[in-house]
């Protein structure tokens, strides 16, 4: 279910050794400022793209929606809940060793659509996040399912861009999905995967934005 607006969230900008340097305080640590960055490669080929508006600044949404705070764990673990998916453990944020983002696991048991494989499948989310300047934030997860068709040979992934409208307290939200493959594929056009398995993935990211 939506959550209540926040209402005494200090702007990033107004914290920035925070968000510069990736400090931990007493409720999570904050994404560092980094527009150069080696763990978000570029989309082989986007299969999809999904957008919202939401009544919140930039830095409210990822206060209210991205850090490690329990109520935002919660928030998560509901939304997921709603979305058909079950047993999940949260690796905490950590900052990446080259200082520019912040990377987590999300472990998680997700229902599996189509004829063919298991009704369910386990799935390991990589999930990395930093701000490319105090007004823009970027997320990106990479999904590994495992025991389902062709599971080694590709990841689902995403990219999340938060950026304001304009207007006052106003941000937002863009989704990219597309399939990041590993191995090459002689048995199945990389075609056929990329449409099954982010169209598989759709309902879930939908169900996320009509929850935040």
């Amino acid at each position: 279910s939506k959550r209540e607006n926040p209402t005494e969230i200090e702007p990033a900008d107004q914290r920035m050794p925070e968000y510069q340097n990736g400090i931990a305080d007493s409720e999570g640590v904050f994404a560092p400022i980094q527009p150069e960055c080696p763990h978000f490669p570029a989309a082989r080929k986007v299969m999809f793209t999904l957008e919202e508006t939401y009544d919140m600044s930039v830095s409210a949404f990822y206060e209210w929606y991205f850090t490690g705070k329990t109520e935002t764990i919660q928030w998560w673990s509901d939304a997921m809940v709603a979305g058909g998916y079950s047993e999940f453990e949260w690796d905490a944020w950590q900052v990446q060793p080259e200082g520019c983002c912040l990377k987590r696991v999300v472990h998680l048991v997700s229902p599996v659509a189509g004829p063919m494989g298991p009704s369910s499948c386990n799935i390991d989310q990589t999930q990395h996040i930093k701000f490319l300047d105090p007004n823009n934030f970027i997320m990106q997860t990479s999904s590994y399912s495992h025991g389902t068709p062709f599971c080694n040979h590709f990841t689902v992934d995403s990219r999340w861009f938060c950026f304001p409208t304009g207007q006052p307290d106003q941000c937002t939200l863009q989704i990219e999905v597309f399939a990041t493959f590993h191995k090459s594929t002689r048995f199945l056009p990389m075609g056929i995967i990329e449409k099954a398995a982010t169209g598989n993935a759709k309902p879930w990211f939908e169900n996320w934005m009509q929850q935040a």
